[in-house]
């Protein structure tokens, strides 16, 4: 989804598990299962996913390769952040991708959901098989 102002900020989602985080303008992936299943809004799921982030922060070496690591991955968090907090920051494009499809992304407009949202694209398409093997349907017997 293409989000332009505060009302896109303020769409629910609900992030499962399987869900990964795509955020195209700063070249940035949240692989899937990251931070697990949550319901928040965009806004909350951009902060939530920089706190974790921060939180789990893996360079903290003393060679100058995790001081340099350390310091792309601290501007890789406020690039996050800053898409959540400053409208100099948007339009920009949103994308959940989950292996599952059991994620989901509110209307624009809640009270008439019957109506097209322009800025909400939803796709299906065919896992690959490493994904049906991530979510055990490879081994599976039926």
């Amino acid at each position: 989804a293409e989000y332009m102002g505060e009302e896109d900020l303020n769409r629910d989602v609900l992030k499962s598990d399987q869900a990964g985080l795509l955020l195209p303008s700063i070249d940035f992936e949240m692989v899937h299962g990251t931070l697990g299943g949550v319901f928040t809004t965009v806004e909350g799921l951009l902060k939530k996913t920089a706190d974790a982030m921060a939180d789990a922060n893996p360079f903290c070496g003393d060679s100058a390769q995790d001081q340099q690591n350390a310091e792309a991955f601290r501007q890789t968090i406020e690039k996050v952040r800053r898409l959540a907090e400053d409208p100099a920051c948007r339009p920009f494009t949103f994308i959940l991708d989950d292996i599952a499809d059991h994620s989901y992304i509110g209307h624009f407009d809640p009270e008439h959901p019957e109506l097209p949202d322009p800025r909400l694209v939803s796709e299906q398409y065919e896992r690959t098989p490493e994904q049906d093997d991530e979510l055990g349907l490879t081994h599976m017997k039926t």
